[in-house]
């Protein structure tokens, strides 16, 4: 349907290495580099995904901003155990539109920047969400999220950077 701007992923989920995509149908896979074959697959969109993947042990992390697969709500953010080859979605966050960045993890947090320039904090084990939060004249969400020594780097389309402290 749709060609996905984001970056595949290579991690390795309980020792088998995986390549994982999010793909133009909507969906998320995982395949094995090598060979091709694919290894899980699970559907979350019905148009492409562009935030690329994050992957926290065998926790695929998955944010759109596109209409959802199993209701009419547009974006979700979605965290999917893909242990033993068999997805299990734990939890989701539907009509967070966060169509292009890709979020980061620090510390059991998830942090999600949406398409309106707000940076959501949600609970990475529960989806409960913990805060949200406007930056600094943010308007456009479309860069991913960057969490180091303790501080959020949230850039936004027109070129500013803001630097959130985490406490």
């Amino acid at each position: 349907v749709d060609s996905p701007y984001q970056t595949p992923v290579i991690t390795v989920i309980e020792g088998q290495k995986q390549l994982i995509v999010g793909s133009g149908d909507g969906g998320i896979y995982g395949f094995q580099p090598r060979t091709g074959q694919k290894l899980w697959a699970h559907q979350v969109s019905k148009r492409g995904i562009n935030a690329s993947p994050l992957v926290d042990g065998s926790r695929v992390y998955v944010c759109t901003g596109e209409v959802n697969f199993a209701n009419s709500f547009n974006g979700t953010v979605r965290c999917i155990d893909v242990a033993g080859g068999a997805p299990k979605e734990l939890w989701r966050q539907d009509g967070m539109e966060a169509g292009f960045s890709s979020p980061t993890i620090a510390d059991g947090v998830l942090y999600v920047l949406d398409m309106k320039g707000k940076v959501h904090a949600l609970d990475a084990m529960t989806g409960k969400p913990q805060w949200k939060r406007a930056y600094s004249a943010g308007t456009i969400g479309k860069a991913s999220l960057v969490f180091a020594d303790g501080k959020l780097y949230v850039c936004e389309a027109n070129g500013r950077v803001s630097i959130l402290k985490i406490e």
